[in-house]
């Protein structure tokens, strides 16, 4: 049986497709060619599906353990085996499952700022097609309706993903704290070659080694021209069933060609000011148990 030896539990919007790009390129690193399988949160879930992106999820995670163990099947003397699943960090259930079935795994996160990550993960599902809301504060507050009618959140999960502390207090409650090695956003972004030396020297591999980080990989962006953003919002579906028949790379070109010319809509600054009052808590607690000073994202 082969199994990883290391996670990359989110969050999601944080940098961890970029992450997986950089981390593949180490020649004593292994991941699976299925990014996201979100396999310790989908496996054995009876939620209903509610959405779009739901849909996607099914069709593109690995749910049943023997798939799961054959991703890995094709490492081949690799130090480091893992895989890259944002869903984790969130799933009220995932460090449960990863515990018993990998109790020594080592793992780890990046933060971002939490009122920029939600409204990163909005604009995502919008530009994807799978967000039909064309306000952020509609989105919110479908969300916090789905809470309270305890609705599973579907798409609408953009507000809770950045309660860090309430989900990180999860994994520390079961795993010791030297298996787990938390990042900065902000701070990878600014010098990832700091940060990747760091993981690399956590993950036991050879920590000298400069994998290309030139390019940021899937940033949160419409596309500018309305013609093509309407055609992509509206190719979902099709989208998904022409994928298995392009390669990675083919798929990873159309995409940059696509979204060459994008851009960002402005962040409402009142409901900006509300998400910050929100996380106010989250943040002093994620501060005491990481025992490090946050204050980055307040500038």
């Amino acid at each position: 049986m082969t199994l990883p030896n290391f996670l990359v539990i989110g969050a999601g919007r944080s940098g961890t497709t970029s992450l997986h790009h950089y981390l593949g390129q180490h020649p004593d690193i292994f991941l699976p060619s299925v990014k996201e399988p979100n396999y310790f949160s989908l496996a054995n879930e009876t939620n209903p599906l509610n959405d779009r992106r739901d849909y996607w999820l099914l069709q593109n995670s690995v749910v049943e353990s023997d798939a799961y163990e054959a991703l890995f099947d094709a490492a081949s003397g690799e130090t480091a085996l893992g895989e890259v699943t944002p869903s984790y960090l969130h799933h009220p259930h995932a460090p449960q499952r990863i515990t018993e079935l990998i109790p020594d795994i080592k793992l780890i996160a990046i933060l971002r700022n939490p009122v920029d990550r939600a409204y990163a993960s909005y604009i995502s599902r919008l530009g994807n097609g799978w967000e039909t809301r064309t306000e952020f504060g509609d989105a919110i507050q479908e969300e916090e309706r789905r809470i309270r009618e305890n609705v599973p959140l579907g798409i609408y999960n953009n507000r809770n993903v950045g309660n860090y502390a309430t989900h990180l207090n999860r994994y520390f409650d079961l795993f010791h704290r030297g298996q787990i090695r938390i990042y900065v956003f902000e701070e990878f972004i600014c010098d990832s070659q700091t940060v990747l030396r760091d993981i690399f020297s956590f993950l036991g591999v050879d920590n000298e080694f400069r994998p290309d980080t030139s390019t940021r990989h899937n940033p949160s962006a419409l596309i500018r021209n309305p013609v093509l953003r309407q055609l992509w919002r509206r190719s979902t579906s099709l989208r998904q069933w022409v994928r298995p028949f392009f390669s990675v790379r083919v798929r990873h070109s159309a995409f940059q060609w696509l979204h060459r010319h994008t851009y960002k809509p402005t962040f409402p600054a009142e409901l900006r000011s509300e998400l910050a009052e929100y996380y106010r808590p989250e943040i002093k607690e994620l501060e005491r148990l990481l025992d490090r000073d946050l204050s980055l994202w307040s500038e």
